[in-house]
C-alpha cells in the first residue's frame, strides 16, 4: 500500500513538474513575460482622459490580448498575441492574430481584417510608449511605419504621411470593454 502511494505520489509530482517545465519555456509564456517586464500590460492611451484605450492582459492560462476601442462598443478590435519578442531594452516586437474587428473594417479590405497577422513595434520613451510599427506580416498593409501614420487604400501600395504617431501614456484604474 505505501510502495503504491509513493508511486502515485511520484507520479503526480512528475506531472506538475512536467507542468512547470511546459509554463516556463512556452512561448505563451515569454510572451507574457516580456510584455510585463517591458511594461505594456495594463491600459494605454494618448489621452487618458478620453475613452480610446488600448489594453493588453496576460491571463494565467492561455494567449495575452490587445484590444483596443475608442470608447464605443462597437468600434472596438481585439487580437491574441502570439508572440513578444524584445528587440532592445526598449523595443518590443508583438506578433498578433486579429480575432475581432469593427463593422466598418469588414467592409474594407485596406483595413485590419479578423484572422490576419500583424506585427507591432513599441518603443519606450522614459515612461511613455510610441508605436513605431504597425502592418500586417506581409508588410501589404500599413498603419505606422518607422513612426510615421500611413494611409492604406485599396489596390495601391501604403503611402506615408507626415503625420507621427502619437506618445502614449499608462492610465491607471480604467478597464477597456471585455
Amino acid at each position: 500500500m505505501i510502495k503504491l502511494v509513493l508511486v502515485w505520489s511520484g507520479v503526480a509530482l512528475g506531472g506538475v513538474i512536467l507542468i512547470a517545465v511546459y509554463w516556463n519555456f512556452s512561448p505563451t509564456n515569454t510572451a507574457k513575460q516580456n510584455l510585463g517586464t517591458f511594461g505594456l500590460l495594463g491600459d494605454w492611451s494618448f489621452d487618458c482622459a478620453s475613452k480610446g484605450r488600448t489594453t493588453f492582459t496576460a491571463p494565467f492560462f492561455g494567449n495575452p490580448t490587445g484590444i483596443s476601442t475608442d470608447g464605443n462598443e462597437n468600434t472596438y478590435s481585439a487580437a491574441e498575441i502570439k508572440s513578444a519578442t524584445r528587440l532592445t531594452d526598449d523595443k518590443l516586437k508583438i506578433v498578433s492574430l486579429i480575432t475581432k474587428v469593427p463593422d466598418a473594417n469588414k467592409k474594407n479590405d485596406a483595413a485590419r481584417q479578423e484572422g490576419e497577422i500583424w506585427q507591432t513595434v513599441y518603443e519606450r520613451i522614459g515612461k511613455k510608449m510610441r508605436v513605431m510599427e504597425i502592418e500586417r506580416e506581409d508588410g501589404k498593409k500599413v498603419v505606422v511605419k518607422n513612426g510615421y501614420f500611413y494611409e492604406t487604400r485599396e489596390g495601391k501600395e501604403p503611402t506615408k504621411t507626415t503625420n507621427f504617431a502619437l506618445f502614449l501614456e499608462k492610465c491607471l484604474n480604467w478597464h477597456c470593454c471585455h
